[in-house]
């Protein structure tokens, strides 16, 4: 079997978890909280899409970085929980000082928060969230790119 096959096989399902527990978050978030989710589905999904994507290639690099299950684990829980702080999802970004609010951009999650607030909370539509979109690919391809490098298949 190629080794790109292999990868791929393992990448596609965690991709698919990603989407599934966004579909999950927003489902209750529906139901239970009667929440809206703004008037573009398009916008929504590309953002879902992108966001899902940039997440499973800072999986990827996470795992071909370390080399055992607890240092995966433990990078793992540092690097989502510093980049999440860094990009507004614990603290609102407007409450930082200025240089945290520059700063926050440089992670995945600033652009996701960016993308579903404009979506959900502006109104806005698909053009308005391409940004965002294209930003969360760019993490993506950087992401898979230094996880292609530093992957080893033994």
């Amino acid at each position: 079997m190629p080794q790109s096959a292999l990868l791929l096989g393992k990448l596609v399902p965690y991709y698919l978890v990603n989407l599934v527990q966004v579909v999950v978050m927003f489902g209750v978030g529906v139901l239970v909280f009667h929440m809206s989710l703004g008037h573009a589905p398009l916008a929504l999904a590309a953002v879902t899409l992108a966001t899902a994507l940039a997440a499973t290639g800072l999986g990827l690099l996470v795992a071909a970085i370390g080399k055992t299950r607890a240092q995966v684990n433990g990078m793992s829980t540092l690097l989502v929980l510093t980049l999440a702080a860094l990009g507004g999802m614990l603290v609102p970004t407007f409450v930082m000082p200025g240089f945290m609010q520059k700063l926050a951009f440089i992670t995945p999650h600033a652009w996701a928060l960016d993308g579903y607030q404009d979506v959900i909370v502006r109104g806005l539509g698909l053009q308005a969230v391409l940004p965002d979109v294209a930003m969360l690919t760019g993490f993506a391809i950087l992401f898979f790119g230094f996880a292609l490098w530093q992957f080893r298949f033994d």
